[in-house]
């Protein structure tokens, strides 16, 4: 095995490290494990070095762009490895917008994070909220999945690709937060650039529709687990899944209540979908409630920008007191 200057491990203590770690997500050719303090990526194509993502961190570190630890890398018969150091307390950015865990602090210091971007002029052709990192109780952030970052000095930098970052927190946000947002972060135009990015993600979603969908139905982490004759949400548990309401619907609505999660629309939460009976499964207690209409309006007109029309009333307010969609039959029958 042959491993990066200054990596931390001998062949022996690497053994046990990827001995003792558990799966994070795994599909043929690569997986990602977390073993103590440490992720591993392992990637079993032989030509794929990790060499360019290590370097990466380096560059962007040096610059002053916040970015997880990347330990070393090594390369072997089994494949390739890139060992990053796990940051105390993050999540993802989109974990925490889904969460509903942004609020006016968090909003300052994201701004205050996008704007370093730009003024280092981060090009980064996979810049979204999945890879990056969001430490709560120091309302810091910082890059992870760095592999698609682009060093050099660039005539053609566009500040659009960062500005994004702000669209994509939207799903419990208000429009008007989303425009005070966009204008710190330097977007001169607020309501045409959100119009832009929600056509944007719409047809990219459609035009990936066909592989999401079957990710969906096969159990790919991201979005599910399949058990018997259960497609599972990834966050269902035992008990709700015992306990769940049951409705029969057709398996499009199962999975047009992903396709919302994809567009970044506020639905309620849905358990899974028993393909045995064709049954979607609900949390178990209902504490909908009539939904504030400012909010229904915004959320409204970001469909219709999509071409689909709701009802104001399949809008609720959820346990929380936020808005989501409840009923979204007319969603499906818009998408297919």
């Amino acid at each position: 095995m042959k491993f990066s200057d200054g990596f931390p491990f001998d062949e022996t203590q690497f053994a046990r490290l990827n001995q003792e770690a558990q799966v994070v997500k795994r599909n043929p050719v690569r997986e990602v494990l977390r073993s103590g303090k440490y992720f591993i990526k392992h990637d079993r194509r032989l030509d794929r070095s990790f060499k360019p993502e290590y370097d990466n961190a380096q560059f962007l570190a040096a610059r002053g762009i916040p970015v997880v630890r990347h330990v070393g890398y090594a390369e072997s018969e089994e494949g390739n490895f890139l060992v990053t150091e796990a940051l105390e307390n993050a999540i993802e950015v989109d974990v925490a917008s889904r969460g509903g865990m942004i609020d006016a602090a968090f909003c300052d210091a994201y701004v205050d994070f996008i704007n370093l971007l730009r003024a280092k002029r981060l090009k980064h052709k996979d810049l979204h909220g999945g890879n990056v990192l969001y430490v709560p109780g120091e309302r810091s952030f910082a890059l992870v999945d760095v592999k698609n970052v682009i060093r050099g000095i660039f005539p053609w930098y566009s500040d659009a690709d960062v500005q994004r970052l702000v669209t994509e927190i939207r799903l419990h946000l208000s429009r008007k937060t989303i425009y005070e947002m966009l204008e710190k972060v330097g977007v001169r135009h607020p309501a045409r650039f959100f119009v832009r990015q929600l056509h944007a993600d719409f047809h990219l979603t459609q035009r990936n529709w066909k592989k999401r969908r079957h990710q969906i139905m096969t159990g790919y982490p991201k979005f599910t687990r399949v058990d018997g004759h259960f497609i599972l949400d990834r966050e269902a548990d035992k008990e709700e899944i015992r306990r769940a309401r049951r409705f029969p619907v057709k398996v499009e609505d199962f999975q047009s209540y992903y396709f919302m999660q994809l567009i970044r629309i506020p639905t309620m939460r849905v358990i899974g979908y028993d393909l045995s009976c064709r049954e979607l499964l609900l949390p178990e207690v209902r504490e909908f409630a009539p939904a504030d209409p400012q909010c229904v309006a915004d959320l409204m007109g970001r469909l219709a920008v999509c071409g689909i029309k709701t009802r104001e009333v399949d809008w609720r307010r959820d346990h929380n007191g936020r808005t989501v969609l409840a009923d979204w039959e007319s969603v499906t029958r818009s998408l297919w």
